[in-house]
Formats: structure tokens, C-alpha cells, sequence
């Protein structure tokens, strides 16, 4: 069946010290990770880049966190937080989820194991240690337990070319996490849906093609003339700053977007599919550390 195959599962770490964590946890989280991944899935993990290894095309690492392997323009993760919590006692329980999609989703027990290790070298700049307690599914069901895996998550699939079965004239977009979205090479701080539809179109095509071997044949021009017809509703979008130092890069970040809700009115029976895709994978910059997190909420 075509479709984006997906997974998303849920990490819970049991704090064994006292905690002080960014409120964007997902930025702190990718870093560390990212280091004890690169530690036991890169060969050549002594030199900076991937430009020169003759394994890079079939390195996992490379693949998952560095996304440049020929033809590869998405990274096949997303991490998100709903906690705001940011003091963390001993025994408290920080959780996070994690998105895979397609061939990433065999790498699971990698992030298990990374994020193992990663409790015993600790995390923020106190190196602040925790023990991964859980590692649960969508359904409640336990993947990871008592240091073991004891069951294989569930695949979930995306298919946006099913008809919605109801009308639909009206919605709401509650972004919680920053959308960041660009025209022209310009950051956008008015949207309007067709922009929308195209970041959405545009994510969902490359994620199909690049992870599930999958080429969805999204009419775009379709979609988008008829995008052209929706309607801004109400607008309460806000821009808040988020950057992040990469000690990697050894450069500072911009991560900032907007936060809110825009509600839209019109035909928009033919959108819902897509847009119920794309609260699972996000839309805009910088998906991968959460950004573009959207509620959908509609109306007939």
C-alpha cells in the first residue's frame, strides 16, 4: 500500500541527579546523542566530516544524522518534547518522543542504545546522569524495559491520497513549536495556506521518496491552485527567538518561528489529509529538533 511508513515512540529517563534542562530540550538531546551515535556506528569517526570516507553512502550515522547521502535532502527523525519543565528532581521522569520514518525505523534499537549510554555520560553541563526507564509506543505498549527490549513498535502508515469523508470549511493550525518557514530565500512572518500546502507537499514528497522508496505523485499544481482560494481566517501567530550553539559546527543557530494559531476558511475538504499528515512530520525548518509541531483542529 502506498504510503509514508512511520513510527513514533516515547522515552522516558528517570533523573538520577538534580537537573536544570533548556526548555527546548530536543536541541540538548540531538547533541549528546548525536556524539555517542557517531561513537559506535562511524568507522572513521576521527575525522570531522563524512566528505572523504569511502563508507559514507553506507554509514548509518551518516544517513541519520549528517543526511547526505547521494540524492538526500531529508533526515528520516524527528525528536519532539511537550514538556516545558526545565528543573528536574532525582527520581522525576523527563520523556520525549521519537519519530522514524521508513528504512530508519530498523535503527530503533540504536537509539535505544545511544540513549543508554548517553544517561551514563550525562547530559547538560552539569553532566547530569539518568537511567532510561522506558521506551513506549503510541498504544502504551513497551518496547524497552528493565534494560531490554521486549517487544518490535508497530509501524504506522501516512496515506494523504485517501478522501476525507466529511466537509470541511473551516480549520485552526495551533503551532507549538516555532514554524519556520522561508520564500524566496526570505524568512516568513505572515503565511498564508498556499505557503502552507507547499512546505507540507514539499516535506511529505521528499520523506516518501528518500525513506520509503515511495513517490506519493502529489498533484502539486492541483493542490496549490486550489490553495490559492483559502482564506486567512484569523491570525495570532507570534515570533519567538530560539538559537542553539552547535559545538560541531562551532557556530550559533537560528531556530526561531512563529508560535500560535492561524485559522483558515474555504474548501478545504481536500487539504485535510495532508495537513492530519502533517502533524506527524512536521512542516518548515528544523523539523528535526521539533520545529513545526501543529495541532489540527476542524470545523464543518
Amino acid at each position: 500500500m502506498k504510503g509514508l511508513c512511520y513510527c513514533t515512540v516515547q522515552f522516558n529517563l528517570r533523573a538520577e541527579d538534580d537537573m536544570f534542562v533548556p526548555e527546548v530540550k530536543t536541541s540538548m538531546l540531538r547533541g549528546v546523542s548525536g556524539k555517542i551515535f557517531k561513537s559506535f556506528n562511524c568507522a572513521n569517526r576521527k575525522e570531522k566530516g563524512c566528505g572523504g570516507c569511502i563508507l559514507k553512502n553506507t554509514c548509518i550515522y551518516n544517513y541519520i544524522f549528517e543526511g547526505k547521502l547521494e540524492h538526500q535532502t531529508t533526515k528520516p527523525y524527528v525528536l519532539f518534547s511537550p514538556q516545558r519543565q526545565r528543573i528536574f528532581k532525582k527520581g522525576e521522569i523527563l520523556t520525549f518522543n521519537l519519530t522514524l520514518f521508513g528504512k530508519a525505523i530498523q535503527y530503533l534499537p540504536h537509539f535505544i542504545f545511544t540513549f543508554i549510554e548517553t544517561g551514563k555520560t550525562g547530559i547538560t553541563k552539569n553532566k547530569s546522569k539518568y537511567t532510561l526507564q522506558t521506551v513506549t509506543d503510541n498504544d502504551g505498549k513497551i518496547i524497552f524495559t528493565g534494560g531490554e527490549i521486549i517487544a518490535k513498535v508497530n509501524n504506522n502508515l501516512l496515506n494523504p491520497e485517501s478522501n476525507s469523508k466529511k466537509t470541511v470549511n473551516k480549520i485552526n493550525l495551533n503551532f507549538i513549536t516555532p514554524l519556520r518557514l522561508t520564500n524566496f530565500g526570505d524568512l516568513v512572518v505572515k503565511p498564508d495556506f498556499e505557503m502552507i500546502v507547499k512546505a507540507l507537499t514539499r516535506r511529505l514528497n521528499s520523506l516518501s521518496k528518500e525513506h520509503c522508496a515511495c513517490d506519493m505523485e502529489i498533484d502539486h499544481k492541483d493542490l496549490i491552485e486550489k490553495a490559492k482560494n483559502i482564506k486567512i481566517l484569523s491570525n495570532n501567530l507570534v515570533w519567538k527567538d530560539w538559537s542553539r550553539y552547535s559545538n560541531r559546527q562551532h557556530s550559533t543557530m537560528e531556530f526561531g518561528g512563529l508560535l500560535g494559531n492561524i485559522s483558515f476558511e474555504g474548501d478545504l475538504t481536500p487539504f485535510i489529509p495532508y495537513l492530519k499528515t502533517g502533524e506527524v512530520i512536521h512542516i518548515g525548518k528544523n523539523c528535526v529538533f521539533g520545529n513545526g509541531k501543529y495541532i489540527l483542529t476542524e470545523e464543518l
